[in-house]
């Protein structure tokens, strides 16, 4: 903070003089205060952009998470890895549940989804974000209870399990105050690449939508 109000201090009382002379008195202040052009560039991203200048230096971020993605409510545990304050690698397991899902050529109930993801994730600019995955999906349900007109009861549905392998773009948010990090996936669209069956209507897609995390970054 004081190099940003030394700069403001000089850039007001330099406002009348002209342009070569305001680079002589700003290279000469800043060499009286032995402030480099590195230590004001980063003074003024952490003003600007505080999450940014915030991310400078981490390596690692644990976050926990809860929302709708993949179409139904789910838990989630990510692990990322920064390249730099504007790129991360990370890997994420999820656990979901949903009451009824509809196949192509079948509907299940109860049906549990494991997901495993990896990602890469682009910062552009403070706090907003792109997140681009590829992840498989374990799915298990039970199939609906048929009607036997033999014997005038229902025979309950076995349990179906289904695997796939989805494409995933999600946009968001991520702030950070030190080592504390709090992020919010608004939206997100999954297409299915691989697959024993498409989901029902002749659909290849789900969506994700609002996945709060909280976690730390170190």
């Amino acid at each position: 903070m004081k190099t940003f109000l030394i700069f403001l201090s000089l850039s007001l009382s330099l406002s009348v003089l002209g342009q070569e002379q305001k680079k002589k008195n700003l290279a000469q202040v800043l060499k009286e205060n032995n402030i480099s052009k590195t230590d004001l560039k980063n003074e003024l991203i952490g003003i600007i952009n505080p999450s940014q200048a915030n991310r400078e230096g981490k390596r690692v971020s644990i976050l926990i998470g809860t929302g709708n993605r993949h179409d139904m409510m789910t838990r989630s545990i990510t692990v990322e890895q920064y390249y730099d304050s504007n790129k991360a690698f990370g890997v994420s397991f999820s656990k979901g549940k949903d009451r009824y899902a509809s196949f192509e050529d079948l509907s299940l109930r109860d049906m549990e989804a494991d997901i495993l993801e990896a990602h890469t994730k682009l910062f552009l600019g403070n706090s907003f974000y792109t997140r681009t995955s590829l992840g498989v999906r374990l799915m298990k349900g039970k199939a609906r209870d048929q009607y036997d007109s033999n014997t005038y009861s229902y025979i309950e549905g076995e349990t179906v399990n289904r695997k796939d392998g989805t494409l995933t773009v999600d946009l968001g948010n991520q702030w950070q105050w030190e080592n504390f990090t709090l992020a919010m996936n608004w939206i997100g669209l999954n297409y299915q690449v691989l697959g024993e069956s498409k989901f029902s209507n002749d659909n290849r897609t789900t969506a994700n939508l609002l996945n709060f995390n909280i976690g730390l970054s170190f």
